[in-house]
C-alpha cells in the first residue's frame, strides 16, 4: 500500500506539472499572469502538494516566479529564448541522427 500511494503522488505531480506547463506554453496563461495555488489546485482537481511541487518543477524552468505575498507569475518568453530552444533541439536531432546512422 506505502509503494502504490508512494506511484500515486509521484504521478500526481507529473500530472500537475504537465498540465500546468501545457497551459503556460500553449499561452492559456499567457506571460505575466498571476495565479495563485488554490486557483491550480481546483482547475486541475489535485490536492495542493502535487501543484507545489509541480510549480517548483516549473519555477525552476524559468516558466513563473513564485513570489512571497503576491502569487505565482508566468514568465515572459523572449527571442532569445526561442532561438536557445531551438538550437537546443536542433543539436538533440543532429545526435540522435548520428547514433542511428552508427545502428544500421
Amino acid at each position: 500500500m506505502g509503494e502504490e500511494r508512494l506511484f500515486m503522488e509521484d504521478s500526481l505531480k507529473n500530472q500537475a506539472y504537465r498540465e500546468i506547463r501545457q497551459k503556460i506554453l500553449t499561452c492559456e496563461y499567457p506571460p505575466g499572469t498571476v495565479l495563485n495555488e488554490a486557483f491550480l489546485c481546483e482547475a486541475l482537481s489535485i490536492s495542493r502538494t502535487p501543484v507545489r511541487d509541480a510549480l517548483s518543477r516549473l519555477e525552476h524552468d524559468h516558466l513563473l516566479q513564485i513570489i512571497s505575498k503576491k502569487g505565482i507569475v508566468i514568465e515572459s518568453i523572449t527571442l532569445s529564448d526561442i532561438g536557445n530552444y531551438f538550437e537546443v533541439l536542433l543539436r538533440l536531432v543532429q545526435t540522435a541522427v548520428q547514433d542511428s546512422g552508427k545502428n544500421v
